[in-house]
């Protein structure tokens, strides 16, 4: 299935990292997906203007390098 333990665990890692920045998982989802090379758009869904105006909020925060890496670790693949 696609809920795995680990795939949630790993949501719980990155919902903490937005946290103890004072963000919500929306921003950094939409900013560190709008920071990466070669992505010239992120498209996210919404059916209500709350939700588009969530949407064009988030992509204002942008991460430094050193976040881009505790995100990249928090989201690796574990070994086998």
């Amino acid at each position: 299935g696609y809920l795995t333990d680990y795939r949630l665990s790993t949501v719980d890692k990155i919902d903490h990292f937005a946290r103890s920045r004072g963000l919500q998982l929306l921003d950094v989802a939409i900013g560190a997906l709008a920071d990466e090379p070669g992505v010239a758009s992120v498209i996210a869904g919404a059916t209500t203007p709350e939700q588009v105006r969530a949407n064009a909020a988030a992509g204002k925060w942008r991460p430094d390098p050193a976040d881009l890496e505790e995100l990249r670790c928090a989201s690796a693949t574990p070994s086998s």
